[in-house]
Order: C-alpha cells, then structure tokens, then sequence
C-alpha cells in the first residue's frame, strides 16, 4: 500500500495481487517463469527465447512484481507470453493462481524465495527451479 502513495501504477490490477486472475483459455501446457522486477526480467530475455525455441507448443508465462517489470514484460515480448503479477505470499492467493494458471514447472530468477508458493507447489507436485 505504502508503494502505493508513491507510485499510483500499485494500485492498478490490484485483484491479481490476491490471486484474482481470470483461467487460461488455452489449453496448452503452461512454463512459469517468475521476474520480480525490470533487472530479472532483462536477464530472463534469453531464457525465454530458448524455452519458446524448444517448447513451441508451449505457453510462456511470465510474472512480475512491479509496475516497472510488468511494463518490461509487454515491451520485450508483447502478446507472445501471458503476463499477470505474482500473488502476495498468501495461501489462498497462491492457491487461486495456481487454480487459474496451471503451471507444468516454473522458474524464479530470483532470490526472493515465498515459503507459502514454495510448499503449495510441492503439495501440487509442481516442480520448482530458482
């Protein structure tokens, strides 16, 4: 909320931020990957190339934390990956990501480790990678 006074674009899409994220109308299976901000989104750059290579019938999704790094996102890549922001650390949040969203594995670029995303992804058996 603090981020919130400061920079307005916090508040926008705030619904994602608790998980609220309309189901995937594709069916294709689902790669996550996780850039917090504009620096891991920059760093993913090649990473994405190479699993949108490899994987062609395969959905990118990449999420964010930060107005910045979802602008990042839509600039590099446009409509050829999903975008949403990654849930605050709250179980039912996760939860409803993951309902939504369906993730096959997912990659965080980060350090930021979230306990809760970490334990309902293993509960799901949904492989994790940092």
């Amino acid at each position: 909320i603090w981020r919130g006074f400061k920079a307005p674009a916090y508040f926008k899409r705030w619904n994602e931020r608790f998980g609220h994220i309309p189901s995937r109308a594709s069916e294709q299976n689902l790669i996550w990957v996780h850039a917090v901000s504009v620096g891991e989104v920059e760093a993913c750059r090649p990473l994405i190339k190479g699993l949108q290579d490899r994987y062609p019938d395969h959905q990118v999704l990449i999420t964010t934390m930060t107005p910045t790094g979802s602008a990042r996102v839509k600039s590099l890549f446009a409509e050829n990956v999903l975008h949403v922001y990654l849930p605050y650390d709250l179980p039912f949040a996760i939860r409803r990501f993951l309902d939504a969203m369906q993730p096959q594995f997912g990659i965080i670029m980060e350090t930021e480790l979230w306990p809760n995303l970490i334990l309902i992804c293993a509960e799901r058996s949904i492989p994790l990678t940092v």
